[in-house]
């Protein structure tokens, strides 16, 4: 089966899933839940650019595998154009109907956005919310808190291992040789912990 491909000329069904891209997020090491917290990264809900907030088509009615497989090397590739390098981990996905009509708060107005371009910078799965005006200073720092509560209390977590973070194959030859002996030094110790309590048993 083809992978689905939405029309820019077509609205974005109220069933779509929407997700938001998390970037060095600490709270989903080691998450297994699919649910969110609160304290997710309030910087991955913050839009310092313009009023478009961006988002990613991931499905017309759930998460769609072929979309992903197509989305995910391009959030990669993003997540290396920072000013500092981070780490892409995933989505927070929100149905669009809540993002347009939420349970409390303002809702926010959905349109296609695909972005034309070559390689992995091309997506034509974009989109964006329209943020309000900001007239007062902190207008952007409340938008993104009920954005991170909407996305936090009625969204869920798409995860993506990072293959960003370092690892020994990576690491240069001094580092290896360091973290090698600290491993052997943690093994030995664990050892000696064990035959202590062996000759305590016995009385020695």
């Amino acid at each position: 089966m083809a992978i689905w491909q939405p029309k820019s000329d077509e609205g974005i069904g109220k069933s779509e899933n929407l997700g938001r891209r998390l970037f060095d997020e600490p709270m989903l090491a080691g998450v297994q839940s699919p649910k969110l917290f609160g304290g997710l990264d309030l910087r991955n809900f913050q839009e310092k650019r313009d009023r478009e907030f961006s988002l990613d088509r991931l499905g017309r009615t759930g998460i769609d595998k072929r979309v992903l497989q197509y989305l995910v090397p391009r959030a990669k590739a993003a997540s290396t154009k920072f000013k500092t390098p981070k780490s892409f981990d995933g989505w927070a996905v929100l149905l669009a109907d809540v993002i347009v009509k939420p349970p409390v708060g303002l809702g926010f107005s959905l349109h296609p956005s695909p972005i034309a371009g070559d390689g992995l910078d091309e997506n034509n799965f974009h989109a964006h919310a329209l943020l309000p005006e900001s007239i007062e200073p902190d207008d952007r720092y409340r938008t993104a808190l009920h954005l991170r509560h909407l996305f936090g209390t009625h969204g869920t977590i798409h995860q993506v291992a990072s293959d960003s973070r370092p690892s020994l194959d990576s690491a240069s030859p001094q580092t290896t040789n360091v973290l090698t002996a600290l491993i052997d030094r943690v093994q030995l110790t664990a050892a000696w912990k064990v035959v202590r309590g062996l000759l305590r048993k016995i009385g020695v």
